[in-house]
Formats: structure tokens, C-alpha cells, sequence
């Protein structure tokens, strides 16, 4: 019998801020991250693709004897028979039950989120096949096969109404979502077409637009992203707010349905190549202040998260408490303690900002995250040792991977004024580790208005093809904006300056990787085009 079709319903259990984060190599190892109100849960992992032999369970509404659990080979309406007991349901039988390591959490750590004592589970999945998808769980269990599985989303959008199990007994009426979330190993070096996302500052709790956006990079597709027409190459104000009202149409040429049909099977598209858009950064701010844990959940437990690798960087606002009773201002907590709390991230980077500042490799890119640290930028010992990290660890990488893509929180070539300590210090400090390194794409954020620079070598403008750096501040993924300094407009270093206050937009990049060039597409809500530019393999 199996493991899952024994279990009962025993009273709730909250398991939520679920997550999977890239493991050093994406396509063998992946880090799964969630919190739990009792001690006991497992993670139970399975390939459905590869599994052949299901067991059977009947679906009863008036008693419900064991877990039933669909496959995600049904469809809803399957599910909703079932709910109405005149079909049979199925499970997978080749599931493997895994124990997490388990850290209890409580205030006395002396960070405001978790005022309520938690267990923080993590399991370090490895020798994971590439370009395989692989479903899980979480469930407590006991000696008994007594359990509650609790999920807060399911794994497939399209099936994305977890099915709702009543246990009646004498005692009380117990309600449980059984849901299956998943992951896409990365295929491996050898793939060389494949597309990921990339955000900046979701930040603003609760804005729905975000996920909207989310969604629609998801469905975004190559085609699609250069029917729009495209505002280059602004390098001063008249040429950029020209763009008002020269907006880019996302309709590709004959086609007649118009942007809302790019919201259409969102996750049936994204899923339609092994590893293709299974992979979304953020640059940080992933919460406007990490102590409060709504936010985290409004971010991370989203049916549009639900079967991404997840690779966040920290902002300053991961830095950020709760707001003392009677205080004007939130203050700085000393360290990142909630965003180690929630992600798993891969432990290869300097001590200081170790889980924070790592890489990874999905196929054939290398990935660098770097810790910004909080507000206030200044040249701090921590800063110097991350770029010597960076020295002694990423350059001696290079041949093993086609692009370098690096994602942090502050702009290096973003705002002189909003920040100015980043222009003083970050810049000169960063620049000449990118060049020796030959970054090929810097992912950024924290100004909340758009940019991107020509590629830069040198701390200037280069015209040879395939050299150089591009550096990308995306704005704003949530709904906090800014307008442009004059220093943006006049250094000439900038390709494309944007007013984000004057004419709001939530925004996104995807970018297509192929054997001999990056397209980047930046997007907004709507999925319409806003920005493009492609950057050349070295």
C-alpha cells in the first residue's frame, strides 16, 4: 500500500512560504525551502512523466478513508467528478519521502517576523535528471499514517483549484488541500535555446499586478516580442517621453485577438519545451519589509510561483523590521536573517554574505547573485571581500559556461541621486570586476525608474560588437515609482532613460538565450513590448 494512500486528516497544520531554489548545478540539484507550524513534515518527490504504475483510490464525498490525489494528467473537470464521487482518482506510486532538516524558529532570534514559533524545513535535493519535472508535497506523518498535508498552491496553474477534502468525525469537520507544486531541472550545458525571467523590486505587498506580470513573461514569446516597435537609443528627455505617445503594439502581424490573448494558457505555453521559462530572478526588495510575513506569503505563495526556480537576491528592504510601536521609521535589522529563513541558495559565496551571494549554473549561463547590502551604501569591509570573492571564484569559471548574467539589488549605473553612495563606492569598486570577468548582462533595481546603459567597458560607452556590458535597472515589478535624475539623461552612458512616476509600468524582462545571442524584452502588465536589445556571445 502506498505510503500517501494510508493517510488521514488530523487537525491543521500551517505549511507555507514554499520554495525552489537552484541548487550550484540547476539541472542535478535544487533547494526546497518551507515553514511549518509542527515539527514532523516531510517532502515527498515524484516524476509523474516517468512513472508508469498509479494507485487507486476511490473518491467518497461523505467519508474520506485516505488521501486522493489526482494526476496531474486530468483535468479539472475530472477533479470536480470526483468531488462528486462517479470517478476515480490516481497517485503516482513512485514517491520518495524525504526528510528536511528542521531549525525552530522563534522570536528569541530576535527577528519581528517570527513572533510565532515555526519549523523552518529545508531539503537539498541532488543527482536530480536534467530537463525532467519533478512534482512534490509536503505532508506530516506518524507511526500511526496519521497526517494533515497542507499546500498553499497547487502545482498547475490550469489546475489551479486544489481539491478541498472534508474529514468528518464526531470531533469537528477538518478541511485539507492536497496539492502538488513542481520544478524543471535545467537540461544541462548542451542547450543552448531556452528563455528565463527576471524582476526587480516586487516590493509593493499585495499589488496583483506583479503576478499579472509574472504571467505575462510567461507567455511571451520570441515572435511575439519583435512584432512591437521599439523607442532606442534615448539619450535625453524629448526622445524618451516621445515614447508616450509612440506606445509598441504586442500584436504580432496578423494576428487579430490583440494583447489579451497573450493571458491565455499561461502555464500550458510556459511549460510547451523542457526548461524553458521554469527559472525567474528578482534583484531584490522581494518584500517592501522583511519582517512582515505577509508579504513574504503574497510573494511566494502565488499559483504563478508555483513551478518556477525561484533565484532572489536580497534588497535593502530584506533588511528591513517591523515598525516600533510610536516610531516614524522602520528600522534596519543587522543582518538578512528573514531572507536566509525562507531561501536555500546555493553556499559557494564569500562567508560574509554566504546563502545570499552564490552562483549557479542553468544551462548554459552562469548565474551570480550579489549581496547590495541594506540602505545605506558605503564602502564597507564586506563589500571589498564579495568582490575578491568574485575574482577568486567567477574568473577562474570562464569556458564553462556561454553568458554571465549577474543580478543584484542597487543599480551600478543607475540613479546619481536617489542613491548617490552607490555612484561613489559600487561603481568604481564593480566595474573593473565585470570587466575582467566580461559580464555579459547586470540585472538591478532599488531606483524604481527605468534604464539601461550601451555596453560599457571601461566605465565608458564601446562600439565593438560582442564586447562589453550591459547593465539593466528594471524599474519596478511592483507599483512604486520614480522620475529620472538630470545625471541619467547627460552622462551619455544610457541607451534608454524612463520617466516611471509620469507614466507608470510594472515591469519584467524576459530574455532568450540562443548559441549566439541574448535577446532581452522587457514588458509591461499588459505583456506589450516596452524595451528590447540583444547582446552578442564574446
Amino acid at each position: 500500500m502506498s505510503i500517501l494512500s494510508s493517510l488521514i486528516t488530523l487537525p491543521l497544520i500551517i505549511i507555507h512560504l514554499i520554495t525552489a531554489n537552484p541548487g550550484e548545478d540547476a539541472s542535478r540539484q535544487v533547494n526546497i525551502t518551507w515553514h511549518a507550524s509542527q515539527s514532523g513534515t516531510k517532502l515527498y518527490l515524484t516524476t509523474i512523466a516517468s512513472d508508469t504504475e498509479h494507485h487507486s483510490s476511490t473518491c467518497n464525498t461523505e467519508h474520506h478513508s485516505g488521501i486522493i490525489q489526482t494526476s496531474h494528467h486530468e483535468k479539472i473537470t475530472e477533479r470536480q467528478k470526483c468531488l462528486k464521487g462517479d470517478t476515480q482518482t490516481v497517485i503516482p506510486s513512485k514517491i520518495i519521502e524525504i526528510n528536511p532538516t528542521e531549525e525552530l524558529w522563534s522570536y528569541d532570534k530576535g527577528d519581528s517576523l517570527f513572533q510565532q514559533p515555526r519549523y523552518i524545513c529545508r531539503v537539498k535535493l541532488d543527482s536530480l535528471q536534467p530537463g525532467t519535472k519533478y512534482y512534490y508535497s509536503i505532508a506530516r506523518t506518524s507511526e500511526s499514517t496519521k497526517s494533515t498535508v497542507v499546500s498553499a498552491v497547487s502545482a498547475d496553474s490550469a489546475d489551479s483549484d486544489c481539491l478541498e477534502l472534508r474529514s468528518r468525525n464526531s470531533a469537528s469537520t477538518n478541511i485539507t488541500e492536497i496539492c502538488w507544486r513542481s520544478f524543471t531541472t535545467a537540461s544541462g550545458p548542451q542547450t543552448k535555446e531556452w528563455s528565463f525571467l527576471a524582476f526587480a523590486d516586487f516590493q509593493h505587498p499585495f499589488n496583483e499586478t506583479t503576478h499579472k506580470t509574472i504571467a505575462a513573461g510567461l507567455t511571451l514569446t520570441d515572435n511575439d516580442s519583435h512584432s512591437s516597435r521599439h523607442i532606442s537609443g534615448a539619450t535625453n528627455k524629448e526622445a524618451t517621453s516621445a515614447y508616450s505617445d509612440n506606445k509598441p503594439s504586442n500584436v504580432p502581424a496578423g494576428n487579430t485577438e490583440g494583447p489579451a490573448s497573450l493571458h491565455s494558457n499561461t502555464h500550458n505555453n510556459a511549460s510547451s519545451s523542457t526548461g524553458n521559462n521554469q527559472l525567474l530572478l528578482c534583484s531584490g526588495d522581494i518584500t517592501g519589509t522583511a519582517a512582515n510575513e505577509s508579504e513574504w506569503r503574497w510573494a511566494l505563495d502565488n499559483p504563478v510561483m508555483s513551478d518556477l526556480i525561484f533565484a532572489g537576491a536580497p534588497g535593502d528592504h530584506e533588511y528591513w523590521g517591523i515598525k516600533p510601536e510610536g516610531e516614524k521609521h522602520i528600522p534596519q535589522m543587522p543582518s538578512n536573517l528573514t531572507y536566509n529563513a525562507i531561501l536555500t541558495n546555493p553556499q559557494n559565496g564569500c562567508p560574509e554574505y554566504r546563502n545570499s551571494n552564490y552562483y549557479f549554473y542553468y544551462n548554459n549561463v552562469l548565474f551570480v547573485s550579489l549581496n547590495c547590502g541594506d540602505s545605506n551604501t558605503y564602502l564597507c569591509p564586506q563589500f571589498i571581500r564579495e568582490a575578491d570573492w568574485f575574482r577568486k571564484t567567477i574568473l577562474p569559471l570562464k569556458g564553462t559556461y556561454d553568458y554571465l548574467v549577474v543580478f543584484g539589488h542597487k543599480s551600478i549605473y543607475g540613479s546619481y541621486q536617489e542613491d548617490s553612495g552607490v555612484r561613489k563606492y559600487f561603481t568604481p569598486l564593480w566595474y573593473p570586476v565585470f570587466d575582467q570577468a566580461g559580464v555579459d548582462l547586470v540585472v538591478s533595481g532599488h531606483d524604481h525608474m527605468y534604464s539601461r546603459t550601451f555596453a560599457l567597458k571601461g566605465d565608458a560607452r564601446v562600439s565593438a560588437k560582442g564586447s562589453g556590458t550591459w547593465y539593466l535597472d528594471l524599474g519596478s515589478s511592483g507599483n512604486k515609482y520614480r522620475s529620472p535624475d538630470e545625471g541619467l539623461y547627460k552622462d551619455g552612458l544610457h541607451a534608454k532613460v524612463f520617466d516611471l512616476k509620469t507614466n507608470p509600468k510594472t515591469l519584467g524582462a524576459k530574455i532568450f538565450v540562443s548559441e549566439k545571442e541574448m535577446k532581452v524584452i522587457v514588458f509591461d502588465e499588459n505583456g506589450e513590448t516596452f524595451d528590447s536589445f540583444t547582446i552578442l556571445k564574446k
